[in-house]
């Protein structure tokens, strides 16, 4: 096998090393975005319970108050 060749299979298997890489990086990208995005919605649902919760709550104060 003579330098060139050689040449061409190392940036071949370069290349190849390369797009897996970025596959691995772009799925690591989209998994971490899910999970920001549900985290994200787990938070907001969360906030929204709190807040009927503490709706609740005032209601059941003002009943007792009256």
């Amino acid at each position: 096998m003579n330098y060139r060749r050689s040449t061409v299979l190392s940036n071949k298997k370069s290349l190849k090393i390369d797009s897996i890489n970025a596959s691995v990086a772009i799925q690591r990208l989209l998994n971490a975005d899910f999970k920001l995005a549900n985290c994200s919605l787990r938070s907001r649902r969360i906030k929204k319970a709190r807040l009927i919760t503490q709706s609740g709550l005032l209601e059941v104060i003002k009943i007792r108050g009256s």
